[in-house]
């Protein structure tokens, strides 16, 4: 049917390209987003067109959707939001029938407060989380304690300054760019870095507006999640390098110039674990930041 309605050049018909456009084709703005309101909307993205979700549009459009095969999960949602949906529509008597279910309660709750799961936002978010829970377990990392004042010793003083020196600029920019009711962030300069970890998770479970985001955004999210990508490989290497050395220095394997390597590596991490677990922080306020503002720009 989708075929024939195509290749008729008589019959009027809407595609989801102009569904979930902001603007129609005359430049008039689309009046759907206005009546769904957003969370409708991040919605219809989310299971429509984001290359991370379901995808369902393309799907569609290419043929490419067997019933028997699609996913059940997928279904459920959908379901349920077409039922509020149908609520809009019904009258005032049938609805406060319905809104007395604790079910139906339960799923309009959900579907005023939904927010976008599949947007490149939302994936940056879970992977910095991901990067900064990666770099903590490096503070686990086993290494023998007779040789801590040995690694001490070896350590340059002036790397330990300059990471210090960078963690108070990391901090002073990250102050700039959150919200002044920001509970988590009232004293950064004594801020203790065990607190870190809750500073991202408030940090990310900060709104972010996602509908409608200008593509200049887009393009620093793809920037930004590879460069979050490697961060997250180059932590598993070392813990895996460190573990390594760690199991040799216990067999006694390790050379003379690889024993004074390996003090120098914990050195390093016990420096740099603070810095770059403090580094996701500030980058995603500033994302956050920055897509506010151009998607104000742009509304």
């Amino acid at each position: 049917m989708l075929m024939m309605l195509r290749s008729s050049s008589t019959t009027l018909y809407t595609t989801f390209d102009e569904i979930l456009a902001k603007h129609l084709n005359d430049g008039k703005i689309n009046q759907l987003p206005l009546f769904l309101g957003e969370p409708a909307m991040e919605f219809l993205w989310d299971f429509l067109n984001h290359q991370e979700g379901p995808r369902i549009r393309d799907h569609l459009s290419h043929g490419e959707i067997n019933l028997h095969e699609f996913s059940k999960e997928t279904t459920n949602q959908l379901l349920a939001f077409s039922v509020v949906l149908l609520l809009r529509f019904v009258d005032e008597g049938l609805l406060s029938v319905f809104k007395e279910k604790a079910a139906v309660e339960l799923l309009v709750s959900l579907a005023e407060g939904y927010s976008s799961r599949c947007h490149p936002v939302f994936q940056l978010k879970k992977q910095v989380l991901s990067c900064e829970e990666s770099i903590r377990v490096w503070a686990l990392l086993p290494f023998p304690e007779e040789l801590t004042w040995e690694a001490v010793r070896l350590e340059d003083n002036s790397e330990t300054n300059a990471c210090h020196s960078l963690i108070t600029k990391m901090t002073d920019e990250l102050y700039h760019h959150m919200p002044e009711n920001h509970c988590v962030l009232k004293d950064l300069d004594h801020l203790p870095t065990e607190t870190w970890p809750q500073l991202l998770r408030e940090l990310c479970s900060t709104p972010v507006p996602t509908l409608f985001c200008p593509r200049i955004v887009l393009e620093v999210l793809v920037v930004l999640r590879s460069i979050g990508k490697q961060c997250h490989r180059v932590s598993g290497q070392v813990t895996v390098a460190s573990e390594l050395r760690h199991r040799q220095w216990v067999e006694r394997t390790l050379r003379s110039r690889q024993r004074q390597n390996y003090l120098r590596m914990w050195s390093s991490i016990r420096l740099l674990s603070p810095v770059l677990s403090l580094n996701p922080v500030t980058h995603y306020a500033g994302v956050g930041q920055c897509s506010c503002c151009l998607w104000e720009e742009c509304a």
